[in-house]
């Protein structure tokens, strides 16, 4: 007796995602259009807010919880640092130089030098 009911559940349970599954598939009906004919105002306009135009892409807003410790990108390497140093100051660490992708040129980010130095052949 126990076997039939596990039975009927299991069956239940497919039916269920079948149905999900059907109606997930189905299209969506569109709302009819109306025929009436649209009702003229001549009520003054609604000035619009001088707001700067926003940028493309969005804006990504953090917060953490506790200040960072120190401001030094050296001393957030330290064990006794906090994790939020490392948020915070984790870009700010500088190269001289850069790859410049695809041709993976070297370019100059706080070099004073616009072509990076070249290795000499005997080593030093």
């Amino acid at each position: 007796m126990v076997k039939r009911t596990y039975s009927r559940w299991r069956w239940l349970a497919i039916l269920a995602v079948f149905a999900m599954i059907v109606a997930a598939c189905q299209t969506g009906t569109e709302p009819a259009a109306t025929t009436e004919a649209p009702v003229a105002t001549t009520a003054a306009p609604t000035p619009t807010p001088t707001e700067p135009p926003a940028p493309e892409g969005f804006t990504y807003k953090t917060g953490i919880i506790s200040d960072p410790t120190t401001d030094n990108v050296w001393a957030y390497l330290d064990v006794e640092s906090d994790v939020y140093n490392s948020y915070v100051l984790a870009s700010q660490g500088v190269s001289l130089y850069t790859l410049a992708l695809p041709t993976y040129t070297h370019a100059p980010v706080a070099a004073a030098l616009v072509d990076a130095p070249e290795g000499a052949a005997d080593g030093d």
